[in-house]
């Protein structure tokens, strides 16, 4: 079975920096989405998002790695030292 695939990228969203989260409608990811990463929908973007940092970061790989393939598309040159080890 083929694993669904989430995008994460980095964009600015009303002033602050933020992981995005896009995937195709599936409702089992919703509920994660917005029950375990508290995330917020953007209605203009059509995507959820946390704000960019660390901990959102390590929350969205334990609780998604898992079950789901992970696309990353951030900016990995504007991650720390600590961010890039983790990610990679």
């Amino acid at each position: 079975m083929k694993k669904e695939v989430i995008t994460l990228s980095k964009k600015k969203h009303r002033g602050i920096e933020r992981v995005f989260i896009s995937f195709t409608y599936n409702s089992e990811i919703k509920k994660t989405v917005k029950q375990q990463l508290q995330a917020s929908w953007s209605n203009s973007l059509k995507c959820w998002y946390v704000d960019y940092n660390i901990k959102n970061i390590d929350k969205i790989y334990h609780h998604l790695s898992s079950q789901y393939s992970l696309s990353n598309t951030m900016e990995q040159r504007n991650f720390t030292d600590s961010e890039r080890a983790f990610l990679n």
